[in-house]
């Protein structure tokens, strides 16, 4: 998995979604590149859950759209972790979190 950020490349009305599906969850973060410490705390815990669990994060995907097209509630000033099974949301780790904090909740789909 390879993560780019360039705050060149994202103007104030884009989102930037990594998604992956880890068993049976949809996992999507959106980040904004508005809070670099915040969501290097995110990417972080991503890259880690990834690197010990490589088979169910081999997917994942990375898009860019509007502001207008995301689906889910969001602050596009801070990043946002939303996890979801059967469609509903059973997580949300919006902001401010450790990322100790973020690894947990992900192992925990695993």
């Amino acid at each position: 998995m390879v993560l780019v950020t360039g705050c060149d490349t994202f103007s104030a009305s884009t989102i930037n979604i990594i998604s992956f599906q880890p068993k049976d969850y949809d996992v999507i973060f959106y980040t904004h590149q508005n809070n670099n410490q915040l969501e290097n705390l995110y990417f972080d815990a991503i890259i880690e859950i990834k690197a010990d669990y490589p088979s169910e994060f081999s997917e994942v995907k990375t898009r860019e759209v509007t502001f207008d097209e995301v689906e889910d509630e969001i602050d596009p000033k801070y990043p946002t972790l939303i996890i979801r099974k059967d469609d509903k949301m059973v997580e949300r780790i919006a902001g401010q979190a450790s990322k100790q904090e973020i690894i947990n909740k992900l192992k925990n789909l695993l």
